[in-house]
């Protein structure tokens, strides 16, 4: 059996009953749950990193440089 300190189970355990209390109030299947949480983090993705294809090409460092600068992230 593995160690696990006394404040990292209680995290976990509180991690859990945070989770399984979130599943009871809404009435959601393990399912639902894993793919309401799925979306939410593939939304906060899109929203915190754009797409490479929002970048112009940059061939070389003074083209970043430029981009940086310009403020076009």
């Amino acid at each position: 059996m593995e160690f696990e300190h006394p404040r990292l189970r209680a995290q976990r355990e509180q991690r859990e009953q945070q989770l399984a209390n979130i599943q009871v109030a809404n009435n959601w299947s393990r399912e639902e749950m894993f793919n309401h949480f799925h979306q939410q983090g593939e939304e906060k993705a899109k929203k915190g990193s754009p797409s490479s294809l929002d970048k112009p090409e940059i061939q070389t460092a003074a083209d970043y440089i430029v981009w940086y600068l310009s403020g076009q992230k």
